[in-house]
C-alpha cells in the first residue's frame, strides 16, 4: 500500500489557502474554492489520503502562491 497522510494535514492546507469542505459522500472529500467556484474531490480511506494525491495538492498551491 502507498504511502499516506492524514486527512486533517490536508483539510488544514486547503483551509489556509481560501478553500472550503464542501460536502462528504462516502469516502470522498468535495472542497470548494469559493472565489472561483472551483471544485477538487479528494478519496480519503481511514482518515488519510494518498501520498500522490498529497503531493499534486502541495504542487498546486505552491504553483499559485508563487504567482502572486
Amino acid at each position: 500500500m502507498a504511502e499516506s497522510i492524514k486527512f486533517e494535514e490536508v483539510l488544514e492546507l486547503f483551509e489556509s489557502n481560501g478553500w472550503v469542505l464542501q460536502r462528504t459522500f462516502g469516502k470522498y472529500r468535495v472542497f470548494r474554492e469559493p472565489k472561483e467556484d472551483f471544485y477538487w474531490t479528494i478519496p480519503v480511506n481511514d482518515g488519510k489520503v494518498n501520498n500522490e494525491i498529497a503531493r499534486q495538492i502541495k504542487e498546486y498551491f505552491k504553483y499559485f502562491k508563487d504567482q502572486d
